[in-house]
């Protein structure tokens, strides 16, 4: 199987807590989503464009892990360059550099989609501006694929909400934080919350909520899950959700199972967390993987579909 993968990346530069610095890591929404959906058990196809200053050692050592690179062409603009802030547990702020591309001049559009690529199961769009993602999902838009969106960077614009509830009627899975949500729509993250997304289109809809896990709700069997972080060693955060996102939606695929799309996107954030940048991830065996998954399905919490409670 094959599933798009489309964002961008980005060379991070993390400032931690004890004031240590680690430069250049290798990060990006497209990368630690991909780098879940390779975990999850599915062959990534990355759609992002590529800085002039990216280095080409990392995409090399991507195309070498099995992803497929053809939709990642080398752009004149230079490369989205970071500074990640570490500011206590589960806070960080990301500010770009003052050498740093753009997301205009690096979004992923339907003019950078190899023909192949829309042979894949299926697409997810991690967060970029709402235009391009909005343009991605109509350009792959096709009966039985599997199509999952994270939420567009925000604030929106005034008329944005209504742009985005018109893109989410397309969309198979929608994948936003429980801020994200809070900042949209006015909504406390919640199985309520998680139904009422739903009636816009998605059939299955998923709230992050960092460490304390995520809330999952199926339109179609009408059942919803809590599903609990696997509890590690967290080094650095960042790219937890993307990695969530690129497994649940490669899971989903495969299963058509919203809980085991869960339960893959929580155990791929868990690797992703527990060093920094996203490359370090690529390589944990299947079998430790699935180990993790066992542990992480014993300790989901069934919500009733009036209540949502247990």
């Amino acid at each position: 199987m094959l599933q798009v993968v489309a964002g961008g990346f980005t060379l991070d530069d993390t400032v931690l807590l004890d004031g240590r610095v680690v430069r250049n890591a290798a990060g990006g929404n497209v990368l630690y989503a991909g780098v879940g959906t390779k975990l999850a058990g599915v062959q990534p196809a990355l759609l992002s464009p590529v800085g002039r200053d990216y280095p080409q050692e990392n995409l090399d050592m991507l195309a070498f892990a099995g992803f497929v690179m053809d939709g990642c062409p080398r752009l004149p603009a230079p490369a989205l360059h970071l500074w990640v802030l570490q500011e206590g547990p589960n806070q960080r702020q990301l500010v770009n550099r003052l050498d740093s591309g753009t997301n205009e001049q690096l979004d992923p559009r339907p003019r950078h989609v190899p023909d192949h690529y829309l042979l894949a199961e299926s697409l997810h769009v991690a967060s970029i501006p709402l235009e391009s993602q909005e343009a991605l999902v109509d350009t792959f838009a096709a009966a039985r694929r599997v199509i999952s969106v994270d939420a567009p960077h925000l604030p929106l614009h005034r008329s944005g909400r209504a742009q985005l509830e018109r893109m989410l009627g397309s969309v198979s899975v929608f994948l936003p934080s429980e801020d994200e949500v809070g900042e949209v729509w006015g909504l406390e993250a919640g199985l309520d919350a998680c139904r009422r997304l739903a009636t816009l289109g998605p059939e299955v809809v998923g709230i992050k909520m960092g460490d304390a896990g995520s809330l999952v709700w199926s339109r179609e069997i009408q059942q919803g899950w809590r599903v609990p972080a696997y509890q590690t060693q967290a080094i650095d955060t960042t790219g937890a959700g993307d990695a969530f996102c690129g497994a649940f939606c490669a899971t989903y695929s495969r299963t058509r199972d919203a809980r085991a799309a869960a339960v893959s996107g929580t155990v791929a954030a868990s690797f992703v967390i527990e060093s920094i940048g996203g490359l370090h991830a690529m390589d944990t065996p299947s079998s430790t993987f699935e180990r993790r998954s066992n542990e992480v399905n014993q300790r989901v919490e069934v919500l009733s579909a009036m209540r949502g409670e247990a």
